[in-house]
């Protein structure tokens, strides 16, 4: 057992160990707390006991007493007690205990009470050993951060937090319960009862008003029989009037027959004495101006074919005339080329008289003593031997020259390249970087060939881009602007489903057609009719979607091409209407247009049955034909049906909209394309984007390593070296012109000298010679001789075809001639015949107005005959009308009779259904008199009886289907149920608020904490660079956050000595690192200092006066605590209060305590 020390716990008490190395048992804390043994050299806590139980002990116990007088600093709880005892017993085989004086505890009441006074007997930082003091120096920021929140007293904190955050877990699950409970079990029960209370409910409502329907409906049927027996008898009455009526009007038909009869008598007789001798004259006369009429029709054709043939001739004529012109002109083309090529043969002929002058010339040169020399010339032999020894002379005198300009710039050459290898070493340095430079230069090249990109690339296509999206949005702007005017041909829907197929809406009828004839558009449109503005799908599931899903902006019809079935017209059929009105002038609608292949139904429903017609006679025609019957529409818009109705007027200022979509489809189609390539270009652009970034990085490099290369080899210019080696290779160029030059001056020396030497023989030997050359020029004057009279005679071939080509143009001149004069003669004799043609057109014009003069009058008289056939007509057919009526009135009669049988018995049928209803609903009797009358429920004004009929079949219909599943309990079982589920929610809203108010209050704790932290830290801070300081004089230390980090993220050590901060721990020496650490831990205890502090060997590392200065400091900065120190060193004993030695004497461990005596 450890005494107390003195009432403040401020004594320090050392363990001395002397030669023997005896553990002073330090741990007794840790033993007190939960069971890791690690500090303890034990492996359970059977072995504490005294040989682990086999001497017969079975328990051991250890005790700490603690002196607890200072009140401020008492654990809470043991503010009056003076002496706390803490112990822990080991049974084998039974239960450990803890005891705090003397009373049974837990052990987590042991660890709050040691906790409570700064000794976390979990963690204990009161417990520094050697080991400890090395591992803070190795710790990461983190750890070292968690000190400090150990320190702080905010680990406590976080046990408490993580115990509420279990809470909340428990919560969290309570509340997944209540959440389960009510939507798996209370919930659906809940919604089933609803559903079942309000079906019992409607029930219960459509009961009440199936009985107030019936009833309202059988007052009406019982009214309606008692009207119907009453209407009976006026109508039998009426019935008998109009019997009368008709026999009446039968006998007034009799009378007027026989009046109609003697009129047409007197009418017929009348006709035939005016239709004799005036209409018979007339047509004679009619016959005789026909015939002249035809005669000179005749004569005019007759004229008119001539004047076509006239022209015809005329028009060959001017052909002729145009081809000899052709012809004309082309000979002179040839003459023109045959003269140029005669031209040429004269030039060829005046060069060869000149040729042979010459050659006439060298021969009497020849003749006369002039010899031909090596240059062409002619000079006698002393002549050229004189020029041939000055070139002799000439050329050694310039072989001389450049033998001394030669050897002086061999001088010069060998001076300068001593010059040049003195001077090399900055060339060469300029050289090596210019062949890196180039070489990078060329890889650079290789790399821009690789990635075959042309430059400016980018540029161009995002200019084109910029230009089609001009284009594009143009083109937009125009197709909205069309779609704007013409708003009904936009279809726009939203996808109804995630798996619509968009293919299955085939589109608006007008956007699918095609026009072929563009005359017939406007017809097109008017057949149609709003049909045009129709919308094609494939089914009729596809039009439900789309009217019920498909946000529709405006109605529409649908039509869905499997449920409509449009009939096209038969051949037959079409073959008849164009026999009657022509090919050219009626066409069926459906052939006028191309559309999709897979929307025929629907097109041939809409146009299947339209003709179009030209004008709107064809139209009647095709109409009102009895075999065709088809309905008709004009180019002009004008309609006609069969029906009888025709519609037309002035055709829209708009025009035709088939036209205009045309148009719009033009639009589109260029739209579509320039988005291709819009899409294309930008397509590129993202593909060559990466290339052209590279491309662009590479060529700023090769341009300036260009730039470089160009730099260098200016220097390389300015420097001596290159003006010496510019220099030497100019002296070089020069000495191997030299050395041409002297070649060249000893071949002509050589030369000029055997010439000379030749000619020398030549002067022995010129007779001969002359005799040679005068052969030589007499042959070749001959041969020119040969040559200029072949020219001569190719000469005068050419000139024979000139004079043929000649001859040939001068007839062509005279053919057209003849030509021109033949078609002014043709000329004025169609002149004639026109004007012939134009008095019989006169003469032909009076004759044609005769005969419409005379077919009036003819005309008339039949007018005047056919208006009393008209008549007579009129008659007859009133005759039969009045007979048809008559007959009429009698079978009228009949049906009258028959229909008074039958009102008879239908009186007798309303009284037997009045007596059934009143036998069969007794109530009828009681509220017959509120039958019919205004604002009763009997109104049959408001109850309108037909709709009551209609409502009591559908009200029996839904009470059949209601009583199948009614559930007469379900009102009283949704009450519980509902009870069940409200106090359900109620515990649910006392977990949340449960849980709510715990995390508030962990937040308000997490801020409270970061605020401690700070303060812990800046204290600490401050503590840790004061005691360094104190244990090693003139150096500073400091805790501060990694770079970029705050302190809640971790901290870390820094040291200075003399106001230099070292970079790393690893500068320090292994004392200078122990201090840091036991700085740091020191510090960190005096933030919150515990009563009790045990050192460890903590001196271990350190030399004698640093283990002074931690008796100083300890001294110094632990005024209020009890610090119990294990050292070896006597420097540390020098500040103890009492001092435990620890010797082996003979064999044995014993300790001796002694006090030291202080100097007051």
């Amino acid at each position: 057992m450890v005494n107390r020390g003195g009432p403040s716990f401020s004594n320090d008490h050392s363990a001395r160990r002397d030669k023997t190395p005896i553990q002073l048992t330090v741990a007794l804390p840790a033993r007190l707390s939960s069971p890791p043994l690690l500090p303890v050299r034990a492996t359970s806590l059977q072995d504490l006991v005294y040989k682990s139980g086999q001497a017969g002990i079975k328990k051991a116990s250890v005790t700490i007493t603690f002196d607890n007088r200072d009140r401020n600093s008492s654990p809470m709880g043991y503010e009056h007690h003076e002496e706390i005892t803490v112990t822990r017993q080991v049974v084998i085989g039974g239960k450990n205990k803890y005891l705090i004086n003397g009373s049974n505890v837990q052990n987590k009441r042991v660890q709050d009470m040691f906790c409570s006074v700064q000794l976390n007997v979990n963690n204990p930082h009161f417990l520094i050993m050697q080991g400890r003091i090395t591992k803070v120096l190795n710790m990461k920021p983190m750890e070292i951060l968690s000190m400090i929140e150990e320190a702080a007293g905010t680990r406590m904190y976080e046990n408490k937090k993580e115990a509420a955050l279990k809470t909340i877990e428990k919560k969290d699950s309570k509340l997944k319960e209540i959440n389960d409970i009510l939507k798996e079990e209370i919930g659906p029960k809940l919604t089933k009862l609803k559903e079942e209370k309000t079906q019992y409910v409607e029930f219960q409502r459509i009961e009440r008003e199936l009985d107030h329907c019936k009833r309202i409906y059988l007052a009406w049927r019982y009214v309606t029989a008692l009207r119907e027996c009453q209407n009976a008898e006026e109508n039998v009455q009426n019935v008998k009037n109009k019997i009368e009526d008709k026999k009446k009007t039968i006998s007034a038909g009799d009378e007027e027959l026989k009046n109609i009869e003697k009129e047409l008598d007197e009418m017929a007789k009348k006709r035939d004495a005016e239709a004799g001798g005036q209409l018979e004259s007339l047509e004679n006369e009619l016959k005789e101006a026909e015939k002249k009429q035809f005669k000179l029709t005749a004569e005019v054709n007759s004229n008119k074919e001539d004047i076509k043939t006239g022209k015809k001739e005329i028009e060959q004529l001017k052909a002729n005339v145009v081809d000899d012109e052709n012809a004309f002109t082309s000979k002179q083309k040839e003459y023109a080329k045959v003269e140029d090529l005669f031209r040429t043969l004269k030039e060829t002929d005046e060069q060869d008289c000149k040729a042979v002058l010459l050659a006439q010339e060298k021969y009497q040169k020849i003749s006369s003593g002039l010899l031909e020399s090596q240059d062409g010339e002619n000079a006698t032999l002393e002549q050229q031997l004189i020029s041939a020894k000055q070139n002799v002379t000439e050329a050694q005198t310039q072989r001389k020259q450049c033998e001394m300009t030669l050897n002086h710039n061999r001088e010069q050459l060998k001076k300068r390249k001593v010059d040049l290898k003195n001077t090399g070493d900055e060339y060469k340095k300029y050289t090596k970087d210019l062949e890196n430079k180039e070489k990078e230069i060329k890889y650079l090249k290789n790399e821009l060939k690789k990635l075959n990109y042309e430059d400016g690339s980018v540029e161009r296509l995002r200019e084109e881009k910029r230009a089609l999206t001009n284009e594009v949005l143009t083109l937009e702007e125009e197709v909205d602007h069309f779609e704007s005017r013409y708003p009904q041909i936009r279809f726009e829907y939203q996808k109804p489903d995630p798996n619509f197929k968009h293919d299955s809406v085939k589109g608006v009828v007008c956007k699918l057609i095609t026009v072929k004839d563009k005359k017939a558009a406007y017809a097109l449109d008017i057949a149609a009719g709003g049909k045009l503005y129709n919308v094609i799908v494939d089914t009729e599931t596809t039009s439900k979607k789309i009217l019920q899903h498909g946000q529709l902006q405006r109605r529409v019809t649908i039509i869905p091409l499997n449920k409509v079935n449009g009939r096209p017209m038969d051949n037959q059929l079409i073959n008849l209407a164009q026999k009657i009105g022509g090919v050219e002038n009626v066409q069926p609608a459906l052939s006028l247009i191309d559309f999709p292949t897979e929307t025929t139904p629907a097109m041939t429903w809409i146009f299947g049955q339209i003709f179009i017609c030209k004008d709107i006679e064809t139209a009647k025609k095709i109409a009102f034909h009895d075999n065709i019957m088809k309905k008709c529409v004009t180019l002009e818009g004008d309609v006609v049906d069969p029906a009888g109705t025709l519609s037309g007027g002035a055709a829209l200022k708009t025009g035709s909209v088939l036209l205009k979509l045309d148009e719009l489809k033009t639009v589109q189609n260029k739209l579509n394309f320039k988005k291709q390539a819009l899409q294309n270009v930008e397509s590129t652009l993202m593909n060559i984007k990466s290339v052209a970034e590279k491309y662009t990085s590479l060529k700023q490099t090769f341009d300036l390593r260009n730039y470089e290369i160009d730099m260098v080899k200016q220097r390389l210019e300015q420097t001596e070296y290159y003006k010496i080696k510019e220099e030497i290779e100019s002296l070089e160029k020069s000495i191997e012109q030299f050395l041409q030059t002297m070649a060249v001056a000893e071949k002509n020396e050589m030369e000029s000298t055997t010439h000379a030497q030749n000619l020398e023989h030549q002067l022995k030997d010129a007779g001969n010679i002359r005799e040679r050359q005068l052969n030589e020029a007499k042959s070749e004057l001959e041969k020119l001789k040969k040559k200029a009279e072949n020219s001569r005679k190719e000469w005068e071939k050419r000139e024979q075809e000139a004079e043929v080509l000649k001859l040939e143009i001068e007839e062509l001149q005279k053919s057209i001639v003849a030509g021109k004069e033949q078609l002014v003669t043709s000329e004025e004799k169609l002149n004639v015949v026109e004007e012939k043609v134009t008095v019989l057109e006169q003469e032909l014009n009076e004759v044609k107005a005769n005969v419409k003069h005379i077919q009036s009058g003819i005309k008339e008289q039949k007018d005047i005959i056919n208006k009393q056939n008209v008549y007579m007509q009129k008659l007859m057919i009133r005759k039969e009308d009045i007979i048809k009526q008559s007959k009429e009135a009698e079978l009228d009669i009949k049906k009258l009779n028959h229909e008074i049988n039958s009102i008879k018995n239908i009186a007798t049928d309303c009284k037997e259904k009045v007596s059934e209803l009143t036998r069969k609903y007794e109530w009828i009797e009681e509220n017959k008199i509120y039958f019919g009358k205004a604002g009763g429920i009997y109104d049959f004004n408001v109850n309108k009886p037909n709709e009551m009929e209609q409502k009591i079949q559908q009200l029996q219909s839904i009470r059949e289907n209601l009583s199948r599943n009614i559930n007469t309990r379900a009102i009283s079982l949704l009450d519980k149920e509902e009870e069940q589920y409200n106090e359900m929610v109620k515990k649910k809203k006392i977990v949340e608020n449960d849980k709510r108010k715990i995390l508030e209050t962990i937040k308000h704790l997490d801020e409270k904490k970061k605020e401690t932290l700070l303060e812990a830290w800046e204290q600490v801070n401050k503590d840790f660079g004061s005691i360094f300081s104190s244990l090693l004089p003139g150096a500073d230390a400091k805790l501060q956050p990694p770079e970029n980090q705050t302190v809640t993220e971790g901290l870390e050590v820094k040291i200075a000595f003399s106001g230099i901060w070292k970079e790393s721990l690893g500068e320090l020496s292994g004392g200078q690192r122990s201090l840091v650490a036991l700085s740091l831990i020191l510090a960190m205890l005096l933030f919150k200092p515990a009563p009790l502090y045990i050192l460890d060997e903590v001196d271990a590392a350190l030399d004698l006066s640093h283990t002074e200065n931690i008796g100083i400091m300890l001294k110094k900065h632990f005024k209020h605590s009890q610090f119990i120190v294990v050292s070896l060193k006597d420097g540390m004993f020098n500040n103890a209060n009492v001092i435990f030695t620890t010797r082996f004497i003979d064999g044995m461990s014993t300790v001796s305590r002694s006090e030291r005596i202080r100097v007051k």
